[in-house]
C-alpha cells in the first residue's frame, strides 16, 4: 500500500511539474523569441510621378532604425526613422517615403537598411522608380463628333426559351441591370401569329418589354425592329429559295400592297404596346432567303429576279403617312460592307426617305488582312471600309445593326466584339451598336460547345437534366466585352476627339451631355505584347477624384475587374488581348 501511494503521490508532481512547464512555455513565448525588424515587402516599385509610397515595417520586441544607403536624392522625407519596442506579439509601423518625379531615361533604385537594435542585423530594402515611357493618349473634350442612340443587341429569337425559363428573372437581370443596355432589337413576327407558328409571340416579346421597362425604365432604352417574315400572299415563290416580291395581273411588283402590310404589322405592335423606335422594312434583303419566308430585294432597275428594294421603300414611307406615330425608317440593314453591297444598295436609293442609313457586318474589309482568315478577330481591316460608309451616308445617323462571331466562343471574343465596337463608332462614325444577339438558345451540350452566337447562352428550359451549367445559362466572354460600352456610355454622350501613337491598340472617347462625365475604352488587341498608357486631358476642366478603371484581361479570364488604386492619369497598364474602361468625372464650382 505504501509503495502504492508513492507511486501516485510522484506520478502527481510529474504531472503538475510538466504542466507548470507548459503554461511557463505558453505565457512566455514572444519573450523568448528572436527579436527582428525588416520591411514587409523587400521591393517596391514606384511610377515615374513624384508621389509617396506607404510601406508597413513589421518587427518583434526590438529597437529599430532606418538608415539610407547612398542617397540618391530623390527621396525627400521618410515619415518615420526610429521606433519599437517590446510586447507579446508582431507589430506593424506604417513608414511613409516621399519621393521626386524621375526626369531621367532610366529608371533608378534607393536602397535602405532597417537595423535590428537589439541584435544590429540589418535588413534590406529598396524602392524601384520606374521611367516615363507611357504613351499619352490625349483626350480633347472641345473636338465633337456624333451623338450615341444606343448600344445593346438583339433578342430577335428563342424568345419562348426566355420567358419559359426557370431562371428567367436573372436572364433579364444580366441583360437589362447588369449590361444596362440602351437598345434592343426584335424581330417583327406577326406572321408567326396568323399562320400558328406561335400564336403567343407577341405575348412572348412583350413579357421581354416588360422586363426591360421594369428593370430600366422606358425612358431608357429605345427598340429597334426588323421586319423578317412577310405574308405568303406577297412572296412570288412561297417557301423557296431566292423568293421575291410577287407581281400583279400586270406583271408590276406588289410594292404598294408590301407597304400596307409593314403598316399593318407595325399597328399590331403598336397595339400590343410594344411600338418601336426604329423600323427597318427588311431585314438582309440581299440574303439568299433560303426558308422562302420573306423577299429578297435588290438594287437597280427591276429584274426578273429581284424586286428594288428603294421602290418598296419609297412605298412604305408613303404608307406610314397615316401612321400618328411612326418610327425612324432605317436601312438598307444588309448583310455586310464587302463587295460594294453597302454602297450599291445605298446610292440606288432616296436617302431622303431613311433617318439612318444601317448595315450588318457579316463581311466586308480587307480580307488579306484577316487574322486567320476569321473576321471576327480582324477588326482593323474594316477601318477603310468604315470610313468609306461615313463619307457616303454623310450627316445622317448610321447604325450597326447585326454582328457575331459565328465560331465557337473563346475568351478572346471579349476583346473582339470591342475592337468592333469602338472601331465602328471611331471610323464608321456610327450612333448605334448592336450585337446580333444578346441571348440565344442551345439546345444540347454539342450545339453549347459548337455556338458563338449570344452574349448569354441559355440552355433547354424545359428539362434541367439536359443542362450542362447550374443554372442553365453561361456568360460568354463577349457579354463582358459588350459591357464596357453599355455601363458608361448612354444615349445623348457625344464622341470626343483622342490622338495618340501606339500600334494595335483602339482608343475611343464619350462625354456625357452634362460636359461634366467622360468615358474612355481602350482596346490592346496585340497578342504579344502589354502596352503601357497615360491620359492627358487637354481641356481646361480639372479632373475630379471621381474615377473608376474597370479592366477585362483574357489571358487572365479576369473579367470585368475594377482596379483600385490606379491613376489612369498616371499610368495605366493594358495587357495583351485586353478591354480596358476609364470613367471619371470634371470638377465643378
Amino acid at each position: 500500500m505504501k509503495t502504492q501511494s508513492c507511486m501516485n503521490r510522484l506520478l502527481w508532481i510529474t504531472l503538475l511539474v510538466i504542466g507548470l512547464s507548459g503554461c511557463s512555455e505558453e505565457s512566455s513565448s514572444s519573450e523568448f523569441a528572436n527579436p527582428y525588424a525588416k520591411f514587409k515587402d523587400e521591393t517596391v516599385n514606384v511610377s515615374y510621378s513624384s508621389g509617396k509610397l506607404t510601406a508597413a515595417l513589421v518587427w518583434l520586441n526590438t529597437q529599430w532604425e532606418i538608415v539610407i544607403e547612398k542617397d540618391q536624392g530623390w527621396i525627400t522625407d521618410i515619415s518615420l526613422t526610429h521606433g519599437g519596442g517590446s510586447g507579446i506579439g508582431e507589430e506593424a509601423t506604417e513608414i511613409v517615403f516621399t519621393y521626386k518625379e524621375n526626369l531621367t531615361e532610366k529608371r533608378r533604385k534607393q536602397e535602405f537598411f532597417v537595423i535590428n537594435l537589439s541584435t544590429q542585423e540589418k535588413m534590406s530594402f529598396a524602392i524601384i522608380q520606374g521611367i516615363d515611357n507611357a504613351t499619352v493618349i490625349q483626350l480633347n473634350p472641345s473636338e465633337q463628333y456624333q451623338t450615341v442612340e444606343g448600344i445593346g443587341g438583339g433578342v430577335a429569337n428563342y424568345e419562348g426559351w426566355y420567358c419559359q425559363h426557370p431562371n428567367k428573372k436573372d436572364l433579364f437581370d444580366l441583360v437589362f441591370k447588369d449590361l444596362e443596355v440602351s437598345m434592343i432589337r426584335i424581330g417583327n413576327w406577326y406572321e408567326k401569329v396568323v399562320s400558328k407558328e406561335n400564336p403567343d409571340i407577341l405575348k412572348q416579346q412583350k413579357e421581354i418589354m416588360d422586363a426591360a421597362v421594369q428593370r430600366l425604365g422606358r425612358d431608357n432604352f429605345s427598340v429597334m425592329m426588323s421586319n423578317w417574315l412577310v405574308a405568303p400572299e406577297l412572296i412570288d415563290r412561297p417557301k423557296e429559295k431566292g423568293a421575291t416580291l410577287k407581281r400583279n395581273n400586270e406583271g408590276k411588283y406588289l410594292y404598294k400592297e408590301f407597304g400596307e402590310w409593314c403598316r399593318m404589322t407595325l399597328k399590331a405592335y403598336q397595339e400590343a404596346g410594344m411600338a418601336p423606335d426604329y423600323l427597318s422594312m427588311m431585314n438582309e434583303p440581299d440574303g439568299d432567303n433560303s426558308a422562302g419566308s420573306k423577299v429578297c430585294l435588290g438594287y437597280g432597275t427591276d429584274d426578273s429576279k429581284k424586286a428594288n428594294y428603294g421602290k418598296a421603300l419609297e412605298a412604305t414611307y408613303e404608307a406610314f403617312k397615316e401612321v400618328s406615330d411612326r418610327p425612324k425608317l432605317i436601312g438598307p440593314e444588309v448583310l455586310g460592307i464587302g463587295y460594294g453591297t453597302f454602297s450599291n444598295y445605298y446610292r440606288d436609293l432616296n436617302p431622303d426617305l431613311l433617318d439612318a442609313a444601317a448595315f450588318h457586318c457579316y463581311h466586308g474589309g480587307k480580307t488579306s488582312d484577316y487574322k486567320d482568315n476569321d473576321r471576327y478577330s480582324s477588326a482593323y481591316a474594316f477601318k477603310t471600309e468604315f470610313q468609306n460608309l461615313a463619307r457616303q451616308v454623310g450627316n445622317k445617323s448610321i447604325m450597326m445593326t447585326e454582328n457575331c462571331s459565328y465560331h465557337p466562343a473563346v475568351p478572346e471574343d471579349a476583346v473582339n466584339i470591342a475592337h468592333f465596337v469602338s472601331n465602328t463608332f471611331r471610323y464608321a462614325n456610327a450612333t448605334v451598336y448592336l450585337h446580333w444577339a444578346l441571348l440565344w438558345g442551345y439546345a444540347d451540350a454539342d450545339e453549347l460547345k459548337k455556338g458563338g452566337d449570344g452574349c448569354i447562352a441559355v440552355e433547354w428550359p424545359w428539362s434541367s437534366s439536359r443542362w450542362t451549367t447550374e443554372k442553365g445559362y453561361m456568360l460568354r466572354s463577349e457579354f463582358y466585352g459588350l459591357k464596357h460600352f453599355t455601363k458608361h456610355i448612354k444615349p445623348g454622350w457625344r464622341r470626343i476627339g483622342v490622338d495618340y501613337e501606339l500600334k494595335e491598340v483602339e482608343t475611343v472617347a464619350f462625354q456625357a451631355p452634362d460636359e461634366h462625365q467622360i468615358t474612355v475604352v481602350l482596346i490592346n488587341y496585340s497578342e504579344q505584347e502589354e502596352k503601357t498608357v497615360r491620359l492627358k486631358n487637354i481641356s481646361s476642366k480639372e479632373v475630379s477624384s471621381i474615377r473608376k478603371v474597370i479592366q477585362t484581361d483574357t489571358q487572365k479570364e479576369s473579367w470585368y475587374q475594377e482596379l483600385k488604386n490606379t491613376d489612369p492619369f498616371v499610368e495605366l497598364a493594358l495587357p495583351k488581348m485586353s478591354v480596358t474602361t476609364v470613367y471619371f468625372k470634371f470638377k465643378t464650382n
